[in-house]
């Protein structure tokens, strides 16, 4: 019953959404004079075979009893795209006894190329090679069109190692709507609940077209200390964002709802609305974020370092003998494994049973109602350890679970209130639509090697405007090599980041904001695939993360410091104050040597040194001259002149 349950399922969605493809002859049962598929062309050993798709339609079957030697391919230019443009795209796809070396079974693709026909990038669909035998599965995700791009075309691709059959229908592709022009309302203040000081308030919009020279307006409409309704205009307004910085003091106390509302020439557009709630004092917590955007653990400031793994006796040695305080899983934790954990001196995330959770999301009742008991009984049973450090939700989402994701996180908080949840994200031009569905964002860019180092401040830039600025930032950097997750060890751009590379992407990341660092990932080191030898790959990495490690008590300072202003935009920089002296973070970005002059907002310092990388020296009692290579980082101290 599920299986026919499903697959009605399937028909019926992409039935809907057929008339908005964008792809000609989608279930390939159409013919031109000749006989060939009309806006498809197929190469090797790909046909169209009647009774083949999905119901007994016709289909695009590929088909081999011996390894093919060279990729073949079906393929239709897409029409009507722009960059910019989101894309869904999804299809069913069937094997019947596929094989293949590669790491994936067939593909789809969308293939992005510039007005000279060169590659940018592709978008990607994949069947997997442990889908069974002789069913019909969905495979779907989305993403953007590059800039330049000019030429997409949709790929479906057999590899030259493969043999057997497998089969296609109902390929759709889209462009993403982003749906109600008021998406959502979220504030930089954690779980929205706060004592004092200021709270700013975010709506996400969608502007849309018709809205084009009319008269906009927005307002958020709250309730004051004396129980009026008050009605404030939004002081930043654009087409994606409006917002206001309000004062906590003059909320009402207790929860209360605070509505945004947008309206055109008068009339309203779109709405939407937060609770929020003010109290005397904030409640007590085990773990959560301060209005500084730090962890904070029984009361005390903690910066998160710590590595993807799931924890084994044999690999905790080499683990607990580096710099790191915890550690992230895939998995649901159990008390024993956080027992294990805190043997080992850990904390440690859990994942949530996503199994579990989407029956509790999506099914019908009674069943829905059963798996939501279960998850709640895991919850309980491991939200009191004293080694839960917070709850993983997941990572590198496309922006229709974003829904999903966030109903996730409002169900896990609702029954632990003493944990944050922690979600992590690949991209960034959807990222806005996961503002609120965690505590704590993590972004994961690998740039080693086919992109410069300097990606990592551009993605970090683009991510915490994304997200308005509003969450703390527990970053993911690449302490992996890309060469590990592929059969041919000889692959030139899949090489381990170089101690140059993984020190500038980590300090790179806390200098755009990161309050955390989860490096990906322990668990790579022992990939089959690795056929290196691991140790001296982990010995720089140990290294790289000792220095962020060294100066974690500085990165929890809160004290106010100056700010410094680069003369070059290759030069990214971040300050802090602690026991009065002054630390300026300097990265540059650029694969060249940087002579670069950096500006003190405040005070009159002299030079101490470096805490970490290259030296530099004071020009006068406010300006630091300083000479980097490629990629270089400086950490200095600075002590106040007159002492």
């Amino acid at each position: 019953m599920q299986k026919i349950a499903f697959a009605f399922a399937v028909v019926t969605a992409m039935s809907a959404m057929a008339e908005e493809t964008l792809l000609q002859n989608t279930s390939f049962d159409e013919f031109d004079e000749k006989g060939k598929p009309v806006g498809w062309i197929v190469s090797g050993n790909f046909r169209i075979a009647k009774g083949a798709g999905h119901n007994g339609s016709d289909g695009l079957v590929w088909e081999s009893d011996k390894p093919c030697g060279k990729l073949h391919v079906a393929r239709q230019r897409l029409e009507g795209v722009n960059p910019g443009d989101i894309l869904e795209y999804q299809a069913l796809v069937k094997k019947d006894g596929f094989k293949t070396a590669a790491n994936q079974g067939s593909v789809f693709s969308i293939e992005m190329r510039d007005e000279t026909n060169k590659w940018i990038l592709a978008l990607y669909a994949t069947m997997k090679k442990t889908q069974p035998d002789g069913e019909w599965t969905l495979i779907e995700s989305s993403g953007q069109v590059p800039e330049g791009t000019k030429n997409p075309v949709v790929v479906i691709y057999v590899s030259g190692d493969s043999d057997g059959k497998v089969s296609w229908d109902n390929i759709v592709v889209r462009k993403f709507k982003r749906g109600d022009p008021v998406a959502f309302v979220c504030t930089s203040v954690y779980r929205n609940t706060a004592a004092e000081g200021m709270a700013d308030f975010h709506a996400s919009i969608h502007m849309p077209n018709d809205a084009k020279g009319k008269a906009i307006s927005a307002a958020f409409i709250w309730t004051d200390a004396d129980g009026r309704k008050v009605r404030t205009p939004a002081t930043r307004l654009t087409d994606r964002e409006a917002a206001v910085d309000l004062d906590v003091s003059r909320f009402t106390m207790g929860r209360q709802t605070i509505v945004f509302e947008l309206l055109a020439d008068g009339k309203a557009l779109g709405a939407a609305s937060i609770d929020f709630t003010r109290v005397a004092a904030l409640p007590r917590r085990r773990v959560w974020i301060d209005s500084y955007r730090r962890c904070i653990v029984d009361g005390k400031p903690f910066f998160p370092l710590g590595m993807y793994w799931n924890p084994n006796e044999k690999q905790m040695a080499a683990y607990t003998n580096g710099p790191f305080n915890c550690v992230i899983h895939y998995e649901m934790m159990t008390s024993n494994r956080l027992d294990f954990c805190q043997k080992a001196g850990l904390m440690s995330f859990s994942a949530i049973d996503h199994k579990l959770w989407n029956v509790a999301a999506t099914a019908q009742m009674p069943e829905a109602n059963v798996a939501k008991a279960k998850l709640e009984t895991a919850i309980a049973a491991i939200k009191g350890h004293p080694a839960l450090l917070g709850w993983y939700l997941g990572d590198e989402y496309d922006v229709r679970k974003a829904k999903n994701v966030t109903a996730l996180n409002r169900f896990i908080a609702e029954r632990d209130p003493d944990h944050p949840t922690y979600l992590v994200q690949d991209r960034v031009y959807d990222l806005d639509a996961f503002a609120v569905a965690a505590d704590v964002i993590g972004l994961d860019p690998y740039p080693v090697p086919k992109l410069p180092v300097r990606r990592i401040t551009e993605f970090m830039r683009d991510g915490r405007k994304a997200v308005f600025d509003t969450l703390p930032h527990w970053s993911v950097p690449q302490s992996f090599a890309w060469l590990w997750y592929n059969a041919d060890l000889t692959q030139v751009n899949g090489r381990f980041p170089t101690l140059a590379e993984l020190r500038s992407i980590n300090w790179q990341h806390i200098a755009l904001g990161a309050n955390g660092l989860m490096p990906f990932a322990y668990h790579c080191f022992f990939y089959p695939l690795n056929r290196q030898d691991w140790r001296p790959l982990w010995a720089v990495t140990v290294e790289s993360y000792r220095e962020v490690a060294r100066m974690i008590p500085v990165l929890l300072s809160i004290d106010r410091a100056p700010s410094a202003k680069p003369d070059s935009d290759s030069l990214v920089c971040r300050t802090w104050i602690k026991d009065g002296d002054l630390y300026v973070l300097a990265c540059n970005i650029d694969d060249k040597p940087l002579y670069a002059a950096i500006d003190l907002s405040g005070g009159e310092w002299r030079m101490v040194g470096p805490e970490v990388g290259s030296p530099a020296t004071m020009d006068g009692l406010s300006k630091i001259r300083l000479y980097l290579d490629p990629i270089g980082v400086s950490f200095l101290r600075l002590a106040p002149a007159a002492r």
